[in-house]
């Protein structure tokens, strides 16, 4: 729906203004998803994309929220890679309770914006950090490109020039635990639409070392994904379970190749 506030005369115009904004406000929704047994979920929604999201979140990926079930634990530190609107950094949220720490990495502008009302809407504003710059394996000053600049959506791409591009701070997580921005995880989510290759090898110091995470849950995106489990195992660390979203399953059962879709692998110490 499209509006100009040709026509109506000057005095008027504020006026209408007015009602036409107070319309698109109304537009965004905060519902509240239902836990048995946990606190509920309130998630704003203001696209079908974050919609959709919100309305799966107990179907579209069972496999990641039995993961963080198993891997996170009440004063753990939780790094959320790719956060989108932070369904699952809510959810880690409350695995590592008052003393841990959730760190939410989400790079996407308008996306960022709901993940920050989501976090505060949940109240764990004082156990999750929201960084809207990217993780590289390098830190500096890159091109972001923009699959589409509405909040929720994915593939956008760091280091890439199509579409709606911003120069974007990227910084590796070794740098970051080196200046005493972050403190070391037990567990790290991965899901970054291609980029995890570059994002672990900013992490090869905290891989290699006394701090390294018990389990990483990484999205093998097919191509860019195949060096993941190579980087990985050098690092001392096997995958123990594969499984797929909601979405991935109906590629597939449409007749996709297997091969040909994204899957997440659970990574954990041989």
């Amino acid at each position: 729906m499209r509006y100009s506030g040709r026509g109506f005369p000057r005095p008027f115009r504020r006026v209408v203004d007015g009602v036409w904004l107070r319309l698109l406000t109304r537009g965004a929704r905060e519902l509240r998803i239902e836990r048995p047994g946990e606190p509920d979920l309130r998630l704003r929604c203001a696209t079908i994309a974050a919609y959709n999201r919100a309305m799966t979140v107990h179907v579209n990926e069972p496999g990641t929220i039995a993961w963080l079930r198993s891997a996170l634990g009440p004063g753990d530190v939780f790094y959320d890679v790719g956060a989108n609107i932070g369904v699952f950094t809510l959810l880690g949220a409350s695995a590592v309770g008052p003393q841990g720490h959730v760190y939410a990495f989400e790079p996407h502008v308008g996306t960022v914006l709901d993940l920050l009302h989501n976090v505060a809407a949940n109240g764990v504003t004082d156990r999750v950090s929201v960084l809207s710059y990217a993780l590289h394996e390098h830190s500096g000053t890159l091109p972001f490109a923009y699959h589409s600049l509405d909040p929720a959506s994915s593939l956008s791409e760091l280091d890439a020039t199509a579409g709606s591009t911003e120069l974007k701070a990227a910084a590796s997580v070794d740098d970051l635990l080196a200046a005493g921005t972050l403190r070391p995880p037990a567990a790290v989510k991965l899901d970054v639409d291609g980029g995890e290759v570059r994002v672990l090898r900013g992490m090869a110091g905290l891989l290699a070392g006394p701090d390294a995470p018990r389990s990483l849950q990484v999205e093998i995106n097919p191509g860019p994904g195949d060096a993941v489990a190579p980087l990985l195992e050098g690092h001392g660390y096997r995958i123990v379970e594969r499984h797929r979203s909601m979405g991935s399953q109906a590629r597939i059962a449409a007749g996709e190749a297997p091969a040909d879709v994204p899957f997440n692998a659970i990574f954990e110490r041989a």
